[in-house]
C-alpha cells in the first residue's frame, strides 16, 4: 500500500481524521471504537465467506466502508469501496480472493491505529 498522507502511517491518515472529527481527542475516541469493531468483524467476514454467505460479508463490509473515509488513506478507502460494491452482486468465488487481498491491509490498519492510540 502506497503512502498517501504526510504522517508516518501508510493506511491511517490521522490528519484527515482530526480534520473530520474536529480534534485529536475525538479522533482517538472513534478509533478506539473502530479497533474494537474491526477486531470482531474481520473474523465474521472470513466465516461468512467461507460458508459462502456473501450477503452477510457485504453487510459488514458496508459498515467498514462507511467509516473508512474518516481516517483511512485514499488507496485503502478505494479498495474497501470496490470490494464492498462487488460483494453486493458477485458470488463467493469472486469476492473471497479480493477479500483475501484486503484483509491484511485491514489488519495492518488495526496495528497502525493501535500505535497511534498508544502515542496519543
Amino acid at each position: 500500500m502506497e503512502t498517501t498522507n504526510s504522517n508516518s502511517y501508510q493506511r491511517l491518515n490521522a490528519a484527515r481524521g482530526i480534520g473530520m472529527m474536529g480534534s485529536q481527542l475525538s479522533l482517538c475516541k472513534i478509533l478506539k471504537t473502530v479497533v474494537d469493531s474491526m477486531v470482531a468483524d474481520l473474523p465474521k467476514i472470513d466465516a461468512a465467506l467461507l460458508s459462502e454467505d456473501v450477503p452477510a460479508a457485504n453487510r459488514i463490509l458496508h459498515a467498514i466502508k462507511g467509516y473508512m473515509p474518516i481516517f483511512a488513506c485514499d488507496a485503502l478507502i478505494a479498495q474497501v469501496t470496490t470490494i464492498e460494491k462487488i460483494s453486493k452482486t458477485e458470488p463467493v468465488a469472486v469476492v473471497l480472493p479480493l477479500y483475501r487481498e484486503l484483509a491484511p491491509e485491514l489488519q495492518a490498519l488495526i496495528v497502525e491505529i493501535r500505535a497511534f492510540l498508544a502515542n496519543n
